[in-house]
């Protein structure tokens, strides 16, 4: 997280970013299960939730992944709840 900051501080732009397949930092973040860089990302854009990718999925539907990846259940959990807070996230 502390890069994630460190660059964004030096180039607000760079979290508005996209991949070549359209994917933001939060649906990267969330494909990760990082809730440390979800947090952040939603205190800085919260517009990046409702933002979908190449594949047509939102940031949330990539939760799944995250729980296998980081075989952490709780992690995804949380980040669900974190995007849950945010109305515009749950308009799948």
């Amino acid at each position: 997280l502390g890069v994630i900051k460190m660059i964004s501080d030096e180039w607000p732009d760079c979290i508005s970013a996209h991949d070549s397949n359209q994917n933001s930092s939060l649906h990267c973040a969330c494909r990760e299960g990082r809730y440390d860089v979800v947090n952040y990302l939603l205190e800085m854009k919260t517009g990046l939730v409702s933002e979908k990718n190449g594949d047509g999925k939102l940031p949330i539907e990539l939760l799944p992944e995250a729980m296998w990846r980081r075989d952490s259940l709780e992690c995804a959990e949380a980040i669900w709840r974190l995007l849950v807070a945010h109305p515009e996230s749950v308009c799948l």
